[in-house]
């Protein structure tokens, strides 16, 4: 006998449900915390990680080519390996890099939205004896010098910058002494809306990584402050390449000042803006040097970008997962020019260029003040090793630094 529906509507319906219930038991997997306790497979990683690499591929993944690129001309090597370096992880795609003393092998495979919301939303009834028992596995893997903690933004992996911003994930270290001189981490990611419109929304990923710290500024105590003082020109790499290609050889010396509030100190108010403030000392002490300050028409004029552009394209050139650092905002920029008055300059020969830049804390974070940032610059002449150019520049820099940390001393 056949039976037939009274109610086409009320059968659709029922239909729909079940898919439904269908697709979401589907995307219902459980996420796994499986590696960073997997002591033997990471053994076996860091102790490959000290030879080179025999089976490099060519990059065919929209994700292995943008992090390629990205790093163009930063000075370090990518291999994309033909083969993952683990058979337990067969299904993720991995490329081997090198910097200077670092090493790092970056594993990655598609993940889903679902499954970080997961993780996030049931977090407590689900997750959070598990996550617990994770890293306390991980903690007694041989080798492991027992701290382990979560990624931060800070902690996330520099490698993967380019395509992806952190969600969750942990770090294990490696080695005798705290920190360690090894860092394995476990983690999930978001990845860009170029990534995503090609490829998966998310990542999982699992780094290996050797040698210098991921996180090379260490922070220093200050008096009422917490500072990372980087005086490094990496971060300028890219700015340094687009001066080059519009023809300008520059010689570049720089400070970067990173201030969080000591907890315990007093509160201090965040409004006015403490990096504008410190903007305005350096500001003054250059023009006491000699230097102009540009207004809006002299930079377009002389650049060819008004301000609003030059924050725009500054903030394009940092990679994706690195702009939650901004919080959201784009720098704020002055910029000075001295053009007489030191032997490099002469004859319009060559000029001293002080780029400032101010970026604020996050406003839901009391102790976050943002960093404030002096990037001198000698052009032409000024640029070359054969005059005095380049050490007024060093100075420069270092007058720069001195007065932040004058203004800093007594807040």
């Amino acid at each position: 006998m056949t039976m037939r529906a009274s109610n086409p509507r009320a059968t659709y319906l029922a239909l729909g449900l079940v898919m439904l219930a269908a697709s979401s038991a589907s995307m219902a997997v459980d996420l796994e915390l499986v590696r960073l306790n997997a002591c033997r497979d990471i053994a076996d990683v860091l102790a490959g990680l000290k030879r080179p690499p025999s089976n490099c591929g060519t990059p065919t993944g929209f994700i292995e080519r943008t992090i390629r690129d990205f790093s163009a001309g930063s000075g370090a090597q990518h291999c994309v390996l033909e083969r993952p370096p683990l058979t337990s992880l067969s299904d993720f795609k991995c490329i081997q890099s090198s910097y200077r003393e670092a090493l790092t092998t970056t594993c990655f495979r598609p993940s889903t939205f679902a499954l970080l919301d997961d993780y996030k939303t049931n977090f407590v009834t689900k997750y959070s004896s598990r996550t617990s028992a994770y890293l306390e596995e991980a903690k007694k893997c041989p080798g492991s010098n027992g701290d382990a903690s979560r990624i931060i933004e800070t902690t996330f992996p520099p490698t993967l910058m380019p395509v992806a911003e952190h969600e969750f994930g942990f770090n294990v270290q490696f080695g005798s002494t705290k920190p360690g001189t090894a860092t394995v981490s476990h983690g999930f990611a978001k990845t860009s809306p170029e990534v995503a419109r090609r490829g998966p929304e998310a990542i999982e990923y699992v780094v290996f990584h050797t040698g210098a710290p991921a996180d090379m500024v260490a922070r220093t105590s200050f008096g009422n402050w917490r500072l990372g003082v980087d005086t490094s020109s990496d971060f300028a790499g890219e700015f340094l390449k687009t001066l080059k290609r519009q023809g300008l050889d520059a010689y570049l010396a720089s400070v970067d000042i990173n201030m969080l509030r000591a907890p315990r100190a007093r509160m201090l108010p965040k409004t006015p803006s403490l990096p504008d403030e410190l903007l305005d000392v350096v500001a003054s002490s250059l023009e006491d040097e000699g230097f102009d300050e540009m207004d809006d028409d002299d930079l377009k004029r002389h650049t060819g970008q008004t301000r609003a552009e030059m924050s725009a394209g500054i903030l394009k050139g940092v990679s994706f997962g690195a702009r939650k650092l901004l919080n959201g905002g784009t720098p704020k920029i002055r910029l000075l020019m001295k053009t007489s008055g030191i032997p490099c300059t002469r004859g319009g020969r060559g000029a001293i260029g002080a780029y400032l830049f101010a970026y604020d804390g996050a406003p839901d974070v009391q102790v976050d003040f943002g960093s404030v940032t002096t990037m001198m610059l000698g052009f032409g002449a000024c640029a070359s090793s054969a005059n005095a150019g380049r050490e007024y520049v060093r100075n420069l820099a270092n007058e720069s630094k001195q007065a932040i940390l004058d203004n800093l001393k007594d807040r």
